[in-house]
């Protein structure tokens, strides 16, 4: 082989390196300039998580012990707000602590607000107290402003909101539109899945009255025709009065209360109150899944987690 055209494979192979090269540093690049989202709560975030796989990973405000309705805003969280691109929550019903930060970002963030979603279910809250009749009063449809804001725990609103998650991204980041197009449809049919699994296992106590705390699972309910017949606060961060109180007693004495569910945080003494000597069990429930790992699962954990806790619980002799 003559020296001009081992020159010139050189110089070909020397092309096709450096290309590679360039495109790896460019992919490095792109990996690097994923968008900055940050997400409110924890199955929130589970399912932002997931739309996301592969591309990068949201901030999570809410962690840890207490909830979502009245808190103070801490400066780690404060300073992921500033710099967020792309801001999820579910609304200012639910995170009111979130509401003026997030008015302060408009024109520089997006602003998603899951509960705005087209295509979702959307129930008027229910009052506190002892509802009439053998279970909930009929479920009414609400508008975004006055709906109950517990709208991921029905698995259908979930599979909504996935969809909107996506669109928001693929609308600020298009280059990866197609990997998350991909990631909501894959997010859909696990939760297709997973809300046949759960009514499996819930069809044998769905026949059992309850009392909840916090009337936090309207959704739940309707979704897998549980009946509540009664919420103990219409604030988890509020005692009742004894009014409300004796009244949600002599019911629980009469017999027609299956199981009474506390949430994290619950005073064990308000329980203890309402049982008296009745031997009615009891269990937790926790909307939020503030002592689960964060991220795309525990939206998953979350839900099998509460199905186990009513199944037990109404199963109770």
């Amino acid at each position: 082989m003559d020296k001009r055209r081992l020159g010139m494979i050189k110089a070909h192979h020397i092309v096709i390196a450096a290309a590679i090269l360039t495109a790896g540093a460019a992919a490095a690049s792109h990996a690097a300039e994923a968008p900055k989202v940050v997400a409110s709560i924890p199955p929130l975030h589970s399912l932002v998580s997931g739309v996301m796989a592969g591309v990068g990973t949201p901030a999570l405000i809410v962690r840890g012990a207490g909830g979502a309705h009245h808190r103070a805003l801490r400066p780690s969280e404060a300073l992921a707000l500033h710099r967020a691109e792309i801001v999820i929550w579910i609304g200012p019903a639910l995170e009111s602590f979130l509401a003026k930060p997030i008015k302060s970002l408009a024109g520089k963030a997006t602003i998603v607000t899951m509960v705005e979603t087209p295509g979702l279910e959307l129930l008027a809250p229910r009052k506190a107290g002892l509802w009439a009749g053998d279970g909930a009063p009929p479920a009414r449809r609400a508008e975004p402003g006055n709906a109950d804001p517990h709208i991921w725990l029905d698995p259908w609103n979930a599979r909504i909101m996935v969809g909107a998650i996506g669109a928001a991204l693929a609308a600020r980041d298009p280059a990866n539109g197609a990997r998350y197009g991909a990631n909501v449809r894959a997010l859909r049919r696990r939760l297709d899945t997973l809300s046949g699994t759960l009514r499996k296992f819930i069809n044998p106590v769905r026949g059992v009255p309850y009392l909840v705390y916090h009337d936090g699972f309207q959704y739940f309910e309707k979704r897998f025709g549980l009946i509540a017949r009664g919420a103990v606060a219409r604030d988890p961060d509020r005692k009742p009065g004894p009014k409300r109180m004796l009244r949600l007693r002599a019911t629980i004495e009469a017999g027609r209360i299956g199981c009474i569910f506390a949430e994290p945080g619950t005073p064990a003494s308000l329980i203890h109150a309402l049982r008296g000597e009745t031997g009615v069990p009891s269990a937790v429930l926790d909307p939020l899944g503030v002592g689960l790992a964060p991220g795309p699962d525990q939206y998953f954990t979350l839900m099998r987690t509460n199905t186990r806790a009513f199944v037990r619980c109404l199963s109770a002799p």
